[in-house]
């Protein structure tokens, strides 16, 4: 495998607030933060490639990644009910009329790809992973079950992560789901906050002074 940066993270679809970096530099960690707000366009394919090859150099002790939700969210995906991009047939995105919404569903896949792919890289690299999401709200036994919004399919039910599940188990490094409250997310019709409940999946190894490690025991 490839010898990652112990103490580089990189943080994909970062925002522009900075926050994860100031964390990382908090613990005496480096942090390289790329989304279109700061200049790196993951929808361009000459981007992609630079940054996949980035990953697959190891340039990353860490590698966080939380590609867009909306159209995934229970909160964001149904348009307030006027459609639904995704089922769990189709959690690739179904048959649309839209010019408009089949070129969102297009970037949205795109994005889902780029994570699993850079996923990938990150694990055959050696280093730590985390992905958040959206919490599924399908499972009952789920603190985040949602019995209305059970028929919206989470992000780890597409393609690209599915493969990437399926790849992590065959090179022994399986991924685990954590949930967590993260926060309200505004009033709905009952004049209630939704709850947003977010799901991290990660990779990291056991007794590791890596940052994903030590997020996954502050979220546990």
């Amino acid at each position: 495998s490839t010898s990652y940066d112990d103490y580089h993270l990189g943080h994909y679809f970062s925002g522009s607030s900075g926050l994860v970096g100031r964390a990382a530099h908090a613990v005496q960690w480096s942090a390289r933060e790329a989304d279109v707000l700061t200049g790196t366009d993951l929808s361009a394919p000459a981007t992609v490639r630079a940054e996949l090859a980035r990953i697959e150099r190891g340039d990353f002790g860490a590698l966080a990644l939380g590609p867009p939700c909306n159209t995934y969210s229970p909160n964001l995906a149904e348009g307030d009910g006027r459609y639904q991009l995704r089922d769990w047939e189709r959690p690739d995105g179904r048959p649309t009329f839209s010019i408009r919404l089949r070129a969102k569903l297009d970037l949205h896949n795109g994005f889902a790809k780029f994570t699993a792919d850079a996923s990938l890289r990150q694990l055959r690299a050696g280093g730590e992973l985390l992905i958040e999401n959206s919490a599924g709200r399908f499972d009952p036994r789920s603190p985040a079950y949602w019995p209305e919004k059970a028929h919206l399919p989470p992000i780890w039910a597409t393609t690209p992560l599915q493969r990437l599940r399926h790849a992590a188990i065959a090179m022994g490094r399986p991924l685990t789901l954590l949930h967590a409250p993260q926060c309200a997310f505004g009033p709905g019709p009952h004049g209630k906050l939704y709850q947003k409940w977010t799901e991290f999946v990660d990779a990291y190894f056991s007794g590791s002074s890596g940052l994903v490690g030590r997020a996954a025991h502050a979220v546990q």
